[in-house]
């Protein structure tokens, strides 16, 4: 079976080169898009990461790290995003946590009716309560979750982040979450600066590297433009 991946711009911003790259110049400034991955071709739709709920909310807490603040333009919210492709948040079936920071999971309260694929290592460190969506989660080490699409663990950005390998008309294609930002990162060999390990990051553009044919960063503008109206596939 083979799927087409859409990849959905939900806000953006900018960073310092010192957050973009591990020892990167701090007065360099780098355009970061946040986005969803519709994958398309199975019976339900599928998501890899939710989206951000409230940039607001972002530019409080992780202004820190930005050179520009998030921006969310009209229309670009997860549930109008969706629409505008024809599908119904109620519609999708699985979603693919990445890791579990903000803006990538705030909108898991819109599709409820959805399985939810994380992690297992590191999970209970980050949630040493169940959480609410406990009962419809399945949680991974390396498993092909459906015929086509695979979700393992890399770390490196997060103890907890996976990234999500997707057979599509063009080859494998890895969502790779943050462990792999920008193409520069993976294609360069220079990890994120945001990271619990940077030596476990080359290890998990590695892993990324050999899982398949394409990586798909997970907030270069540069997507859009390598992959036309972001389709993959």
């Amino acid at each position: 079976m083979t799927y087409r991946i859409r990849a959905i711009e939900n806000a953006s911003c900018a960073v310092p080169g010192s957050v973009a790259f591990a020892g990167g110049d701090q007065s360099e400034v780098y355009p970061y898009s946040l986005f969803i991955w519709l994958i398309e071709g199975g019976e339900r739709p599928m998501l890899v990461d939710t989206g951000i709920k409230d940039c607001a909310e972002m530019n409080r807490h992780a202004g820190r790290v930005l050179a520009e603040p998030m921006v969310q333009r009209p229309g670009q919210d997860t549930a109008s995003a969706l629409r505008a492709v024809g599908v119904e948040p109620a519609d999708v079936g699985c979603v693919f946590l990445t890791h579990f920071h903000y803006d990538h999971m705030s909108n898991l309260d819109l599709f409820p009716n959805a399985t939810v694929v994380a992690a297992r290592r590191g999970f209970e460190q980050v949630f040493p309560q169940p959480p609410e969506w406990m009962d419809r989660a399945r949680l991974v080490d390396d498993e092909e979750v459906f015929p086509g699409v695979r979700a393992f663990w890399v770390g490196g950005h997060t103890d907890s982040s996976m990234s999500v390998a997707v057979r599509t008309s063009v080859g494998v294609a890895v969502i790779a979450g943050d462990v792999v930002s920008l193409y520069a990162n993976i294609e360069q060999d220079i990890p994120v600066a945001v990271a619990d390990d940077l030596e476990e990051c080359r290890r998990a553009m590695d892993k990324v590297r050999r899982a398949g044919d394409l990586a798909l960063p997970s907030h270069d503008p540069e997507v859009m433009r390598r992959h036309p109206g972001g389709v993959i596939g």
